[in-house]
């Protein structure tokens, strides 16, 4: 059990670090120093800094796929479902800068991979029967191909994170997010479908309101 606690202690703190600073710098130094603990402890539960890295990327894809699973079970329609899962989304880029995507991209590679399959197999696989189940329920358009519809969704979402797009010092990411989800569903959306769009988007700016108040 002491193993297990040690072993977490230093995937979770490894992780805060990694989010200020980035993976690149990083060292192992500095995560014995914050953690208080020798780097020869930390060496004894893990080999490099990448396998620490790698199991920091899967825990939280983890935890995402639980997350967004969940979503999934709950949503009321499929628009309720693109709506809650940008919220998720939005909480996440939160604390993800363009450097730390870099980073992972190039010195982490197999953490990187485990990103991708994440992204190209979960997160396809639930935007594409979600369109299909929205298709279904008439609120998205029949005329369009599913797939590709999936992929320009899988991709855009993205898009806050680009800096050549969406400087951050001039956008703010979860009023981008929310731009490009308003574009996605409004093209998709039947005339039933954007009846019920604007039903959730009410509802929702009411809970913001009660919120505030």
């Amino acid at each position: 059990m002491e193993d297990i606690s040690i072993k977490d202690r230093i995937l979770k703190g490894a992780s805060e670090l990694f989010t200020k600073y980035g993976f690149r710098s990083v060292s192992m130094d500095d995560i014995a120093h914050y953690l208080g603990m020798s780097k020869k402890t930390i060496y004894q539960h893990f080999a490099d800094k990448d396998e620490i890295v790698n199991l920091v990327i899967a825990q939280h894809l983890a935890q995402m796929k639980i997350s967004l699973q969940l979503i999934s079970d709950e949503a009321s329609d499929a628009i309720d479902f693109l709506i809650k899962v940008n919220q998720r989304l939005t909480q996440s880029l939160r604390d993800t800068t363009s450097a730390l995507v870099l980073d992972l991209r190039k010195y982490h590679q197999s953490a990187w991979q485990k990103v991708e399959e994440y992204r190209t197999t979960f997160l396809f696989r639930l935007l594409l029967e979600n369109i299909r189940k929205g298709m279904e329920q008439g609120i998205f358009r029949s005329d369009v191909n599913a797939e590709v519809i999936a992929r320009v969704r899988l991709e855009e979402a993205s898009l806050p994170l680009h800096p050549d797009v969406f400087p951050r010092e001039k956008f703010d990411r979860a009023e981008v997010s929310g731009a490009i989800l308003d574009h996605f569903i409004t093209g998709l959306s039947t005339t039933k479908g954007m009846k019920l769009y604007q039903h959730h988007k009410e509802h929702q700016q009411k809970n913001s309101l009660n919120t505030i108040l």
